[in-house]
């Protein structure tokens, strides 16, 4: 409470934006690799009732490393009307082996935005790096995901909610911040994803 009194520093707004972004952590999470127990299907985890393995590619790949050809071949497993607008997301490690990909010309399969404004692209289409898509290259292991993120559906059932609980604690001159949120998520048509495996 003190704080909050003489502080110069917006300390209310300091909290809810920590606890907005603490929120956004954990459903980025869930949102990559949730086991659908209390969480949504992530998309990096196999399940029938999300995105099954039918839509995994391994051809090409050896057990720790990804390959140029995997990637090609991953792509062309989406239907084509999901082309235009996917989007591949894979973890920052991943995306250092990738970036070293050569095609058998000798050109890379990362290029650089050609213009000011114009996202870097993987076989000409952009990514999205996360630290919670998987990073672990061994055998088996998932380490990318392309698709039309418009067919992964997030419903809010309850939107971010903080409650300021200045009274309760008012003997100990504290105050608490207390956040709730209710929401699910899951892709509705695995047709508009594609993940890439290792061997």
């Amino acid at each position: 409470m003190d704080l909050l009194e003489v502080s110069g520093v917006d300390i209310a707004s300091f909290v809810k934006d920590q606890l907005a972004y603490r929120f956004s952590t954990v459903e980025e999470s869930s949102f990559l690799v949730g086991d659908g127990a209390g969480k949504p299907h992530g998309v990096f985890v196999a399940s029938d009732s999300g995105i099954s393995t039918c839509r995994d590619c391994s051809t090409g790949n050896t057990t720790t490393e990804q390959k140029a050809d995997n990637l090609i071949s991953t792509q062309h497993m989406l239907e084509p009307q999901y082309w235009p607008n996917s989007t591949w997301v894979m973890h920052t490690d991943v995306l250092k082996q990738v970036r070293q990909l050569k095609l058998g010309d000798g050109s890379y399969i990362w290029s650089p935005g050609i213009s000011s404004g114009m996202p870097n692209t993987i076989l000409d289409r952009p990514y999205i790096l996360s630290m919670y898509a998987p990073s672990t290259m061994t055998s088996g292991q998932y380490t990318a995901i392309i698709g039309d993120w418009s067919a992964f559906w997030i419903v809010e059932s309850i939107r971010m909610k903080i409650s300021v609980l200045d009274q309760l604690y008012a003997e100990q001159n504290m105050v608490a911040y207390v956040g709730r949120q209710r929401l699910d998520a899951n892709a509705v048509d695995e047709s508009a994803f594609a993940r890439c495996k290792l061997a």
